[in-house]
């Protein structure tokens, strides 16, 4: 399940980039791109600090 929602936002966002792109510019259309990685980024960072991080890990953190 978690795999084809990943590919089905992925869909999206790219059939998303010309409308953007039109609207806004390139500039702007892959800037709104760039909060996806930065989403994972502090999502990931948040998750590390949680005390369940070292069981998800096999107790590497």
């Amino acid at each position: 399940m978690q795999t084809s929602m990943g590919f089905l936002l992925t869909l999206f966002t790219i059939r998303m980039i010309p409308p953007l792109e039109a609207w806004l510019s390139w500039r702007y259309a892959f800037m709104i791109l760039a909060l996806g990685p930065v989403f994972g980024f502090i999502s990931m960072w948040w998750l590390r600090r949680l005390p369940a991080a070292s069981k998800m890990a096999s107790g590497n953190k």
